[in-house]
């Protein structure tokens, strides 16, 4: 390792590097600091929109369901109102498959 008498940090240029090193530094610094606070402050103010905006459709939203579940079960209620008692409904139900065999019977 050689050792020299003159050392780099005394010279002039490379201190004044250093110092326009510095400033451009904090410059940079600052400027990514602000450009965040702007980020945040938009982030926040797209939040807000989107929950107004939100809000609002969702009162449309609300109203909606509630007609649609009107229209929903407006059909429902017609297939269930087709002149026949609960007792022939279920009878009905139950012996929809009544025709059908099973596979292992059709299959001997």
């Amino acid at each position: 390792m050689s050792v020299s008498p003159f050392s780099v940090q005394h010279d002039y240029e490379v201190q004044a590097f250093n110092q326009l090193r510095a400033r451009y530094l904090m410059a940079e610094k600052s400027r990514k600091e602000e450009e965040k606070v702007l980020k945040k402050a938009f982030k926040n103010d797209r939040r807000m929109s989107l929950q107004t905006e939100g809000e609002a459709k969702g009162k449309k939203a609300a109203t909606l369901k509630v007609l649609m579940r009107v229209f929903r079960t407006a059909p429902k209620e017609r297939k269930r109102d087709c002149g026949l008692d609960e007792d022939e409904r279920r009878h009905l139900v139950d012996d929809s498959d009544s025709d059908e065999i099973s596979l292992k019977q059709a299959l001997e």
